[in-house]
Parts: C-alpha cells; sequence; structure tokens
C-alpha cells in the first residue's frame, strides 16, 4: 500500500515536470539559494527530483520562464511533495517498528515468563498512515490547481482550455470537472481515522487506533491517485505542444513520450475518460519506466516536442 503511493509520488514529480515546460514556470524557487533560506522538510529532495527531470531542457534557465511569480500550485510544489516525501518517511519509520516487532499480547518469554504488553496497540502506525493521506491530499489538491491555471489563457498565453477551436469547443475544460471530483474524493478518505469513534470491550478495550481503516482508505486514495495524475499530464502535454519550446528536460521528454504513446494530442472533442485511463494504467504502474523517467541527468538530449499549432 504505502510503496504505491511512494511509486505515485514520484510519477507526481515527473509529472510536474511536465506541467513546468508547457506552463513555462520558473524555476527560481526550486535552486539551492532560495530552498536554503527556509528548507522545509523533504522540499530539498523533491526539488531536486524535479530539476533533475528539466535538466537537458531549456528551462532550467530561469530567464526562460513566463513570469516571475507563478501561482502557488506550481511555486511552492516542492514544498507540497516534499511534505509528502517526509510523510512516507514517516511510515516507513513506523511500519519498521512493526515489522521488526512482537506485539503478542500476553508475551511469553524464553525463560517462561508471561507479560501483558501494548504491543498489539499501534496508534504511531495509524497516526502515520493518516499523515500520508492528509499529505496525498494536499498534493492532489495543488495538482488540480494546477490544471486549472493550465487551462488559463490570461494565465499560459495558450489557447483557452488547451483548444485551437475557441469556445466553440470544450477542449480539456470537462475533465477539469473530473480532476476535482477526485480530489474531492481523496480529501474525504483523507479525514484522519485516528479521530473517528473508538469502540470499547467489557470496560478494558476502550482504546483503538482504527489502524485497519486507515489503511483502507489510503488504499483507496492509492487507487484514485493516478487518474488525477494522467489528467495533469495529458494537460501538460498538450500545453507544451503549443509552448513549442526549443527543448525540453531529460526525463520530461521521456514522460511525454510515453503517454503520447498512449494518447494522440488533442485535435478536436472528443471523449477523454478511456485516455485518462489509459495512461493511468499504462504508464502510472510501469516501474522499468519511472527508473527511466526520474534517473536521467546524464541521458541522451531529448526530441523536440511538435511545432507550435496555435
Amino acid at each position: 500500500m504505502d510503496r504505491r503511493i511512494e511509486r505515485l509520488a514520484r510519477w507526481a514529480h515527473g509529472v510536474v515536470a511536465l506541467t513546468f515546460e508547457g506552463f513555462r514556470a520558473s524555476t527560481a524557487p526550486m535552486s539551492p539559494a532560495a530552498i536554503a533560506a527556509r528548507p522545509a522538510p523533504g522540499e530539498a529532495e523533491s526539488a531536486a527530483l524535479i530539476n533533475a527531470l528539466l535538466d537537458g531542457g531549456q528551462l532550467t534557465d530561469p530567464r526562460n520562464a513566463r513570469r516571475l511569480q507563478d501561482p502557488i500550485s506550481l511555486r511552492a510544489v516542492a514544498c507540497t511533495h516534499g511534505a509528502l516525501l517526509t510523510a512516507l518517511a514517516g511510515l516507513n519509520t513506523a511500519l519498521d517498528a512493526e515489522l521488526r516487532g512482537n506485539g503478542d499480547n500476553p508475551l511469553v518469554l524464553d525463560d517462561a515468563t508471561v507479560l501483558p504488553t501494548a504491543g498489539f496497540h499501534t496508534p504511531a502506525l495509524a497516526l502515520a498512515v493518516d499523515t500520508v493521506a492528509l499529505a496525498t491530499a494536499q498534493a492532489a489538491a495543488a495538482a488540480t490547481a494546477r490544471c486549472a491555471r493550465l487551462l488559463s489563457p490570461t494565465m499560459t498565453g495558450l489557447p483557452a482550455n488547451l483548444t485551437t477551436h475557441g469556445l466553440g469547443r470544450s477542449g480539456f475544460a470537462p475533465v477539469l470537472k473530473t480532476a476535482e471530483a477526485l480530489t474531492a474524493e481523496i480529501m474525504h478518505h483523507a479525514h484522519p481515522t485516528v479521530l473517528d469513534p473508538r469502540p470499547g470491550a467489557s470496560e478494558v478495550e476502550d482504546d483503538s487506533s482504527n489502524l485497519p481503516l486507515g489503511v483502507r482508505r489510503l488504499d483507496r486514495i492509492a487507487a484514485l491517485l493516478p487518474r488525477l495524475l494522467a489528467i495533469e499530464a495529458l494537460m501538460a502535454a498538450q500545453a507544451i505542444e503549443f509552448a513549442a519550446p526549443p527543448s525540453i528536460g531529460v526525463g520530461a521528454c521521456r514522460l511525454y513520450d510515453a503517454v503520447r504513446a498512449q494518447v494522440p494530442p488533442l485535435d478536436d472533442d472528443r471523449p477523454l475518460g478511456p485516455e485518462i485511463e489509459q495512461v493511468a494504467t499504462a504508464v502510472f504502474t510501469d516501474d522499468d519506466l519511472l527508473v527511466a523517467v526520474i534517473a536521467t541527468p546524464a541521458a541522451p538530449a531529448p526530441t523536440r516536442p511538435p511545432a507550435s499549432r496555435r
């Protein structure tokens, strides 16, 4: 369960790199100097992942950004994703203690001593699961905000709704509602289960961590997140085509090519639901591709995106 979220957290960095390329966002907030001024937990690691994905492209020079101050969903993405990486590290610590420990009650020692224990009680693990769920919900909300910004011509300088047909076509506007619905459901499942009612029995079992409920909810979040990532990836890929930068980052380009191998550019309105599902299931489950996308600092130069269709 947490391993799936870990993989998706890394994929989220790849998708953000695509959005940076399509939006022409400034990388200055992810510079070591900017982060050193007030380093949030996980921020440096997250910024390093995104910068590596953009390496080899034109955008790593802040002078190629569209504006000085980008929306917070872009400008602070290393903070948001860094918080998720930190939450995942905390969950791994809690899981390690659980897997290596003995939760027997009573506990029978080698010398036949019998001890009552609380080893079965897992409040730290339950809290860690809830924290990952909350951090994922926070990242999901930022992803949906970025999707909305990509559709805005006043923010991007690109065609409205990422379609050349003007307001006579819907373009990607309908799937923004899908992104919002996915985020709403993720947020619902991210409600802290440690705050839910704690049933008791016989005046002894009067406390519970609610861990099983938290795990089930996090599992549901892990099932929803790939579809949200797919929506942002499709919008970002379309934005890259319109922006037509001279070059994009090596890692970002590999993800762009993987998306385009599954789904062609949007030339006219068509049902996008099956294509979202195709990217979610074919791209974001490919661990070999994940390694190729994330670890690319010394890779060959990326192919140039299609020429502008504006």
